[in-house]
């Protein structure tokens, strides 16, 4: 069982978790914040998203820090 653990492929496997899970928390978040504006490149845009990402990334830190205690 100790080698299912270290398996570097299960590694990977938690790592395309995360990713997948910062990504919908991410749409989430900016789908939230543009309700009702129109979807066009723009300035605008570009920064919700940032700032979605960003604040997806945070949320999962926090999430973190909290589960290691």
């Amino acid at each position: 069982m100790t080698f299912t653990f270290c398996s570097p492929t299960l590694l990977g496997v938690d790592k395309q978790r995360e990713t997948g899970a910062l990504l919908i928390a991410a749409c989430l978040i900016a789908v939230i914040r543009l309700r009702g504006e129109p979807i066009q490149p723009s300035p605008k845009l570009k920064a919700v998203v940032a700032d979605s990402v960003e604040l997806a990334r945070l949320v999962l830190r926090h999430l973190e820090l909290e589960g290691s205690r």
